[in-house]
C-alpha cells in the first residue's frame, strides 16, 4: 500500500523514497501517510510504518520541477482514497477478530473444569460443534467480509446464549458470552 501511495510522488526527475513495511496479511501493516503544503507551496510528504518504527521525510520545494497544482490535488485524493480503504480493512479485521476472541472464549469454556460436568451432555455436544465449526469456518474464511463475520458471531451467540442461559439461568450468564473486543476487559 505505500508504494502505491509513494509512487504517485515518485514523478520522473524528482525526489523519491519509500517505507517499506514488513510481509503481513492484507489490512495489518499500519502505515501513516501525511501530506502536508505550506503556504509557500512547499509540499513535505511523511511516511512512518507503525509497526516496525520505521519513517521516511521528504520535501519537494517551489523550485523548478515542482508538483502542480494539478498533480497535488490528484495525491491528495488518492491519500484520501486509500484512507477509507484502510478504514474499511480495519473494520473488516475488528469484526474478524471478534469473532475469533468469542469462539476461543466458549471453547475454553467448554473445557474449564468448574463447568464441564454442569452441561447437560447434548447442550455441550452442540455447542461444542458449534465452536468447532465457527473455528473451521474462521480458519477457511479469511478474506470474508464485515458483515459475514458479524452474521457468524451472531448465530454462534444464538446457540450460546440458550445453552448458558440453561446453564446459569437469565441472571448469570457468563461475561464471556457477551462480551466483544469492543467493550472493557471485565475482571480485570
Amino acid at each position: 500500500m505505500v508504494a502505491t501511495v509513494l509512487s504517485v510522488v515518485a514523478i520522473p526527475d524528482r525526489a523519491v523514497f519509500q517505507v517499506c513495511p514488513q510481509p503481513a496479511p492484507r489490512g495489518v501493516p499500519q502505515v501513516e501517510v501525511s501530506f502536508d503544503i505550506d503556504t509557500n507551496g512547499i509540499l513535505n510528504i511523511s511516511a512512518a510504518d507503525k509497526t516496525t518504527g520505521k519513517s521516511n521525510h521528504i520535501t519537494i520545494t517551489n523550485d523548478n520541477g515542482r508538483l502542480s497544482k494539478d498533480e497535488i490535488e490528484r495525491i491528495l485524493r488518492e491519500a484520501e482514497q486509500y484512507k477509507a480503504e484502510d478504514e474499511a480493512a480495519a473494520s473488516r479485521i475488528q469484526s474478524k477478530n471478534s469473532l475469533e476472541f468469542y469462539a476461543y472464549n466458549l471453547r475454553n469454556s467448554l473445557s474449564d473444569e468448574k463447568l464441564a460436568d454442569k452441561f447437560e451432555a447434548g447442550d455441550k455436544a452442540k455447542l461444542e460443534t458449534s465452536v468447532n465449526e465457527t473455528i473451521d469456518w474462521l480458519d477457511s474464511s479469511q478474506e470474508a467480509s464485515k458483515e459475514e463475520y458479524k452474521e457468524k458471531q451472531k448465530e454462534l451467540e444464538a446457540i450460546a446464549n440458550l445453552i448458558m442461559q440453561k446453564l446459569y439461568g437469565e441472571r448469570h450468564v457468563p461475561w464471556c458470552v457477551y462480551w466483544t473486543p469492543l467493550m472493557p476487559t471485565p475482571y480485570r
